[in-house]
């Protein structure tokens, strides 16, 4: 059975023995989870801010009406490595 700290002194007495808070291995696969989703964010943000008139690039609804033949559509891990590229020039 799992027990719960409940109290401050309870705490505490955890710090004080070095004892972990959390299993160490579910903390570092959270970790991964999150600077995962923290980065899907970012690439996100970073599409929403571009404008068809002065970016390189943009979302375009209906592509195959909308994009002629010859002209470059990433997506997948292709659109992954162009946004982050542009995410680090920013930075």
């Amino acid at each position: 059975m799992k027990q719960h700290i409940k109290t401050v002194k309870e705490f505490n007495q955890w710090r004080k023995c070095g004892l972990p808070l959390v299993n160490v291995g579910y903390a570092k696969q959270l970790g991964i989870a999150l600077d995962e989703v923290v980065k899907a964010a970012e690439r996100y943000e970073l599409l929403r801010a571009q404008h068809w008139n002065d970016s390189t690039i943009c979302v375009v609804c209906n592509p195959k009406d909308a994009v002629k033949l010859g002209y470059d559509c990433p997506s997948g891990n292709r659109l992954d490595d162009l946004v982050d590229k542009m995410i680090a020039e920013r930075k």
